[in-house]
């Protein structure tokens, strides 16, 4: 992939949206661009500062007609196609797992849908972790305080496996999601401890 700017540059904004939706300011993508791939963001006669130029014509040119970034105000966000494609370009410059491609079966998918709609996710990912609460964990793990033992540790393994899933095949959300599900089971230990416990 190095010399193909468009796609070096969807790859840096995957990275720097950290998986998740949002407007990246312009000259953090040419700092980004630079500190990646120095040899194709650089100034010709000054190889140590960022040429811009090399990231607006990119930008504004096929990344946008192919529909792969939306911009607003010198600001620019990856679409849901972008995404893809650039979860895809982020293995191929090995900040994702090589091999051959995957694809979460039905039933992940069902969970990953069924947690990024969660209102707990979206206070954290807002960065509001602080209003998630701990019964959020039970509508994280689709469970209920009356859930016996062994229902509430199965879906504590088929989250954990989802999550997992997601990460393997370089899902767009996938570093947000394991984030998330660090954080719930962290935050929460001492339920999930007493559960564990419980007859």
């Amino acid at each position: 992939m190095p010399g193909n700017k468009a796609d070096e540059i969807l790859a840096v904004m995957y990275e720097l949206s950290a998986g998740e939706p949002q407007f990246i300011d312009y000259d953090d993508i040419v700092v980004g661009a630079f500190k990646r791939f120095p040899q194709d963001f650089s100034l010709r006669k000054y190889p140590e500062f960022p040429d811009a130029s090399d990231v607006h014509k990119p930008l504004y040119g096929p990344l946008k007609s192919r529909g792969l970034v939306v911009s607003r105000e010198k600001r620019f966000s990856l679409t849901d196609k972008g995404f893809e494609e650039a979860a895809r370009l982020a293995g191929a410059t090995g900040h994702a797992p090589r091999g051959p491609a995957k694809r979460l079966d039905r039933s992940q998918e069902h969970e990953i849908d069924r947690i990024l709609r969660l209102e707990a996710y979206q206070l954290f990912a807002g960065g509001k972790a602080d209003q998630v609460v701990d019964t959020d964990l039970y509508y994280y793990l689709a469970a209920t305080v009356r859930t016996d033992r062994g229902g509430f540790l199965g879906r504590l393994t088929t989250v954990e496996g989802a999550v997992k899933a997601a990460e393997e095949v370089s899902h767009p959300r996938a570093e947000q999601l394991r984030k998330f599900h660090d954080h719930m089971v962290s935050r929460y230990a001492n339920i999930i401890e007493k559960r564990k416990g419980s007859a």
